[in-house]
């Protein structure tokens, strides 16, 4: 199977996406900028990745629902082409017309992209100790962090991880000095905790001294 993974300032699941169709088709899919106005010849599947693409300024998907690759998406579609949106890409195929439905408006529309100092890691984390590193530490070493991590913001400005801890320290033995994040209030930050843990204690593979101390 010959794919495609669209990409867009604000994506942060291309390569998550990419590396995904590599895994089930066997062959690594072309990476298309948002203002590339064609396609690669001969696809059978464009994939549109999930993330934040343009900030979801005004609403999500809208500014890239207009970029000049989603005209061609468009096209490939109407040849029976096969498209796949995920979480954001299915915002963008709505917005686009591919999809059937509306989407609503975005409470706020501020977006920042700026860097940002890291991190201290959350005191009350319960996994204090990580074992087994050596894969995680050399798939980061040949591919970075994929997945952001997730943090959220004090008063005094400084951050504090909420999710992700095991990649970061992963990526702090691989010696990365900047990753991806996203950042979150700190009411959604400790929804996102609360979820993190039960996914650690339903790990078949964490020993009992990783789950709680």
């Amino acid at each position: 199977m010959k794919s495609a993974v669209l990409v867009f300032p604000g994506s942060n699941c291309d390569r998550d996406m990419a590396v995904a169709l590599e895994r089930v088709a066997g062959s690594k899919p072309a990476m298309v900028w948002h203002k590339d106005a064609t396609l690669p010849a001969g696809l059978d599947l464009v994939a549109v990745p999930g993330g934040f693409s343009f900030g979801d300024y005004l609403r999500c998907g809208a500014i890239a629902a207009r970029a000049p690759a989603m005209r061609a998406v468009a096209e490939f579609a109407a040849r029976g082409g096969l498209v796949l949106g995920v979480c954001n890409g299915f915002q963008v195929l709505t917005e686009a017309g591919l999809l059937p439905g509306a989407l609503m408006r975005n409470a706020g529309l501020d977006f920042i992209c700026k860097p940002i100092d890291l991190i201290v890691e959350d005191p009350q984390n319960e996994r204090k100790t990580f074992n087994n590193m050596e894969g995680l530490v050399d798939t980061v070493k040949a591919m970075g962090v994929i997945e952001p991590l997730t943090v959220t913001q004090f008063d005094d400005g400084k951050y504090m991880i909420v999710t992700g801890h095991r990649r970061l320290r992963a990526a702090k033995i691989a010696g990365l000095k900047q990753l991806r994040v996203v950042i979150t209030d700190p009411e959604e930050g400790q929804a996102r905790r609360r979820r993190s843990i039960v996914s650690n204690v339903q790990r078949e593979d964490v020993p009992p001294v990783e789950l709680a101390e």
